[in-house]
């Protein structure tokens, strides 16, 4: 993994064995399942958060597409 910083913005790259628009969508629901699984105190202040980031994953096919 690497970060690269730019001066208005940086970028995180993670190497991949297989897909990286799968492997991108398999994390970004794997961090979705840990916020949900918080104290429920907390997570009654964050369910529109969670469910906003469940809202914005796109499906594979446009995944896929965002990498070429």
């Amino acid at each position: 993994m690497a970060v690269i910083f730019q001066p208005d913005s940086y970028t995180i790259e993670v190497k991949t064995s297989a897909s990286p628009a799968e492997h991108w969508l398999e994390t970004q629901r794997e961090m979705l399942d840990l916020l949900q699984c918080e104290d429920e105190r907390v997570i009654s202040k964050r369910c529109y958060y969670i469910e906003l980031l469940q809202n914005m994953l796109p499906d594979l096919e446009t995944a896929e597409k965002m990498t070429k």
